[in-house]
């Protein structure tokens, strides 16, 4: 809601954190010092599903690059289908999994406590110039996932696989 025509906001509906120290708990080897780690991308209830958090992973991508950062990483719960298809359709791709981005995870607390039992997908997006193919449209998403009801997890493993990075 707009307060007065001032163009500001009176209300949060989304808020989405990066940082860097992420890559000091444990080293990830590439793009040292021109990396962010996405911590958290959160929206309100009533305004998911109307683009809001893919505008805020635009702006990050944004600030990214007028720092001079290349490459955006971050975790998603490997069974969070909403979550994993804004971030195909932001353009990130899936981080191979080897004992460096095992004991990244680890560092950051992904695999004990409330997390033990959730299974983590690390996803990097490499930002500023077109390096990759472009990001798939939300209907090639739901078409190869099928999304007209709940789609076997192998349906979201295959496309994952498809987008799978094996050397980032």
């Amino acid at each position: 809601n707009k307060e007065g025509g001032s163009g500001s906001y009176d209300r949060i509906v989304g808020t989405l954190e990066c940082s860097t120290h992420e890559f000091d708990r444990a080293p990830l080897r590439g793009y040292e010092g021109e990396r962010f780690y996405v911590t958290e991308v959160a929206v309100a209830p009533h305004m998911r599903r109307r683009g809001v958090a893919l505008k805020m992973i635009h702006a990050a991508e944004q600030v990214a690059v007028d720092r001079g950062v290349r490459v955006l990483y971050l975790h998603v719960d490997a069974h969070n289908d909403a979550a994993i298809r804004l971030y195909l359709r932001a353009g990130f791709q899936r981080v191979e999994e080897t004992m460096e981005t095992f004991n990244f995870a680890s560092a950051l607390g992904l695999l004990s406590g409330s997390f033990a039992n959730a299974d983590h997908l690390l996803l990097a997006k490499k930002v500023g110039k077109a390096l990759f193919p472009p990001a798939p449209s939300e209907a090639e998403v739901d078409e190869h996932l099928n999304l007209s009801h709940n789609p076997p997890r192998s349906l979201v493993k295959d496309l994952l696989d498809d987008l799978s990075l094996s050397a980032f």
